[in-house]
């Protein structure tokens, strides 16, 4: 049987918007709304929150042990190194990658990546090569040995710190394949939790969205994102 866990990197460090994955949206915290989104992905074996071993975390993995998450602590500077480490605990053949800052994970698009993967082919299977997808939306899996030999050979800062870089890299060693967004003009919303500004937008669609945001697809938030243009006037002027 093939182990796929989810693994969620989480953090209270944020520079622009501390603790920002522990604020309450909807009714729960935004880290709450993209676990469980993620435990509703077919063919996972769990959900792994992969935080910090600092004791800024405590609080953030107190949450995920009383929801029923695994949690799995080391370094916060080697994301690259946690993520080895809790897909090592549970004998992970293959790791889906989703970041704590994507509170409308959807469920749907990851059983997309998750298929293609599985039909083999594919050491590394994502949503943003090239980004068509708003941000917030991106998901990834990619094979344990192409994680594995990522932990053994990555040294440059910047690969340990998003993990799946040094695969993505490398694509004549590597074999990547992207899934595209279905609509088109979209990849410059901001469906992910990074500023203020990204906060106002997730709060403003959650008041104003006519179905449940907890469960709300995709397509349903595409249709009433795009009929509704203020929304993402909120935090597009973002600029980092």
């Amino acid at each position: 049987m093939t182990t796929i866990p989810v693994i969620v990197q989480a953090r209270m460090s944020s520079t622009r918007l501390p603790g920002k994955v522990m604020m309450p949206f909807d009714g729960k915290t935004f880290l709450e709304h993209c676990i469980d989104r993620c435990a509703r992905i077919e063919g996972i074996s769990e959900v792994i929150v992969a935080t910090t071993d600092r004791p800024d975390c405590d609080e953030l993995a107190d949450l995920a042990g009383r929801r029923g998450y695994r949690v799995c602590r080391g370094s916060q500077e080697d994301v690259l190194g946690r993520y080895l480490k809790a897909a090592r605990e549970v004998g992970a053949d293959a790791v889906v990658r989703i970041t704590s800052d994507c509170p409308l994970t959807d469920p749907t698009i990851a059983n997309e990546v998750v298929a293609r993967f599985q039909q083999g082919g594919a050491d590394l299977v994502t949503t943003n090569i090239p980004a068509t997808w708003p941000n917030g939306m991106d998901v990834e899996i990619f094979t344990m040995d192409a994680l594995e030999e990522a932990g053994r050979e990555a040294v440059v800062k910047s690969d340990r710190e998003h993990v799946s870089i040094f695969i993505r890299r490398r694509p004549n060693r590597y074999r990547l394949v992207n899934i595209a967004c279905p609509q088109e003009g979209c990849a410059h919303w901001r469906m992910t939790l990074d500023t203020a500004a990204d906060r106002d937008f997730f709060l403003a669609l959650a008041e104003r969205f006519p179905g449940d945001i907890a469960t709300a697809g995709w397509s349903d938030l595409h249709a009433f994102i795009s009929a509704h243009p203020d929304l993402v006037a909120i935090n597009t002027d973002e600029v980092f």
